[in-house]
């Protein structure tokens, strides 16, 4: 799947976006388990201040 977005390929804005959530998002739990990551920067909140935490530890 790709197109032509702001002059990018979707592409490649799609596999920065897939990197970006499994990288700093994901917690390493699947439907079998809990979570096996615990990332310093998280507090289990969908804040504003969660969100700016995330993006100055990436």
């Amino acid at each position: 799947m790709s197109f032509l977005l702001h002059n990018k390929m979707g592409k490649v804005r799609l596999r920065f976006s897939v990197a970006f959530w499994h990288m700093f998002r994901g917690t390493g739990g699947d439907p079998f388990g809990a979570p096996t990551k615990n990332w310093p920067w998280e507090d289990g909140t969908n804040s504003l201040a969660m969100a700016k935490r995330r993006k100055a530890w990436s």
